[in-house]
């Protein structure tokens, strides 16, 4: 018989194209495909097997493509990088993340010893760096990274860290994130095209030393991605950068400074949002200064910035605390004209003010009134009216 020709690979594309318009499933046209393939006399290659494989990995489960790539190998046919990163892709689908690492590994070593398979792209390590982030595992994420720049295969660019930093910010450890951070500073060239993954890095170690109430650690950073924007066209903080520094003002009970980062957002052509004003709300609020509170309220639905749950709640809480049972009545009202839904929280708050307030008899009208309307409540509801009782010695209405 005359010998077989290799498959053309556009042939093998198109054909895979116009299989799957068909409304064929994946796992049919991959044998439609090898079928006609042998039919036509045409011997199977490393080029058709990855365009099976892309087709399988758009349509299928990560089962069928492990399952080809298994008949692929079966058969003798040569793979590359492209199937293997899918077949790694499928693995980190499945949950293997230890079987997606292994292959890595394999793919690491020298030509004689991987058997066939390989060497490791940029891909392939991202892939993998990011199922470990995903994986809450920072350690094995940095692990791998460290891999990737010790081997020389491939450069790692910004991708590569950001996902290491966002695994290390996300387990609370924003020294850690900021250390990674500088390194892909001095690494890595910044450039229009990677912008997205500094972006992510950056409001990463943000978030995280935020979460910390870690002031000056969120402003090193938001300093820090400034001097990098400089020399990097169309790439700068945005509004969850700046929003990350008012957090951490607020938690760190610093209402001045948050105000002031909340102008600085300004300056720098962005629009605060709901984030940043309740940010600068809660500050406020938590500092006791409740007519502040109220102030940044006002302002914010004044510019046209939808108040959620959260703004309203604090600046109630903040008259609360002061026993301005009628300020806080006052918000709890705007609250419902906004439409916007009262949470347990709220009710809570208010039964609270009217306690503090001295007043038995309306907190437990407003207790009563929100049992009838089915509304949702917190056990502390109850609680502050039954020790109002309990102090007023009114047994039989505490236990009423």
């Amino acid at each position: 018989p005359p010998p077989r020709r290799e498959t053309p690979p556009a042939i093998t594309k198109q054909f895979c194209k116009d299989a799957l318009a068909s409304g064929e499933s994946v796992e049919a046209v991959a044998l439609s495909v090898v079928q006609a393939c042998s039919a036509a006399g045409l011997a199977p290659t490393r080029e058709m097997f990855n365009h099976l494989l892309v087709a399988i990995a758009a349509k299928g489960p990560p089962s069928a493509v492990l399952d080809w790539f298994g008949r692929a190998r079966s058969a003798g046919i040569g793979v590359g990088t492209i199937a293997c990163n899918l077949v790694i892709a499928a693995h980190v689908a499945q949950g293997d993340v230890k079987t997606a690492a292994e292959l890595l590994t394999l793919m690491m070593r020298g030509e004689a010893a991987r058997g066939g398979i390989p060497p490791p792209n940029a891909v392939t390590f991202n892939t993998v760096i990011s199922a470990f982030a995903r994986a809450c595992d920072p350690q094995k994420a940095e692990l791998t990274l460290v891999a990737m720049i010790d081997s020389g295969l491939v450069p790692a660019g910004p991708a590569s860290y950001a996902s290491v930093i966002a695994a290390w910010a996300r387990a609370a450890q924003p020294a850690t994130a900021e250390r990674w951070l500088s390194r892909m500073l001095s690494s890595c060239v910044p450039l229009a095209g990677t912008a997205a993954s500094e972006v992510v890095a950056f409001n990463a170690t943000l978030d995280a030393f935020a979460k910390a109430s870690d002031v000056s650690g969120a402003r090193r950073v938001l300093d820090l991605f400034r001097t990098r924007a400089d020399s990097t066209p169309g790439f700068a903080p945005d509004a969850i950068s700046y929003n990350c520094l008012i957090s951490a003002c607020a938690r760190a009970g610093r209402p001045a400074q948050a105000e002031a980062t909340l102008r600085e957002l300004e300056r720098a052509g962005l629009q605060p949002n709901t984030i940043s004003f309740s940010a600068v709300i809660h500050a406020h609020a938590n500092a006791g200064d409740a007519a502040k509170a109220q102030g940044w309220l006002d302002s914010m639905r004044a510019r046209g910035v939808p108040a959620d749950a959260v703004c309203f709640n604090s600046v109630c809480a903040a008259h609360a605390r002061r026993g301005d049972v009628a300020s806080a009545s006052v918000c709890f009202r705007a609250m419902e004209e906004a439409g916007v839904c009262a949470s347990p929280q709220t009710h809570a708050i208010l039964v609270h003010a009217l306690v503090k307030s001295g007043d038995a008899d309306r907190a437990e009208a407003t207790l009563r009134e929100l049992i009838g309307r089915e509304e949702p409540l917190e056990a502390a509801c109850f609680n502050s009216l039954i020790s109002l009782f309990a102090r007023q010695r009114q047994p039989l209405r505490a236990e009423g």
